[in-house]
């Protein structure tokens, strides 16, 4: 799918009615290939790397511990709580995958890698937001994060 679905799992997509694969198809001018998934009637998309399936519990009995985690501006947030866990049922792969994915928590006084994509589309969907609330549109800028 290129590196369409990996800025767009990160944004918000205000497409009433459509998947996000709907979504990169159109914007890669062609279909995204989907196939079932193999313990599921999940499709995911025929040329993805690796596909964990699995299930994920609503019992608290079966929850584990985790947190504090590093978040985008560089500090930790949250506090230590059993958090539902998956209970992973079929691991399919091509042969070498590729693992990619972006690092949504990072050191202080360092930028992580998601603010450089995200912020482009938040612009647009502000944009759409204040079209359609009808408000004349000239310009919208997605600022990054300051840091101190």
């Amino acid at each position: 799918m290129g590196p369409y679905s990996h800025v767009l799992r990160q944004c918000p997509i205000r497409h009433p009615g459509y998947s996000e694969y709907e979504v990169v198809g159109n914007l890669r001018g062609e279909p995204v290939e989907l196939v079932k998934c193999e313990t599921s009637d999940l499709y995911v998309p025929a040329s993805a790397e690796i596909v964990i399936e699995g299930r994920i519990s609503t019992d608290p009995k079966t929850f584990q511990m985790e947190g504090p985690f590093g978040e985008y501006p560089g500090f930790y947030a949250g506090v230590r709580q059993p958090r539902p866990t998956i209970r992973v049922e079929c691991i399919t792969h091509r042969n070498d995958p590729i693992f990619r994915g972006g690092l949504s928590g990072n050191d202080p006084g360092r930028m992580v890698e998601t603010t450089y994509w995200v912020e482009p589309i938040k612009a647009a969907v502000i944009w759409q937001a204040l079209e359609d609330a009808g408000v004349p549109v000239y310009w919208v800028y997605g600022v990054p994060p300051l840091r101190i």
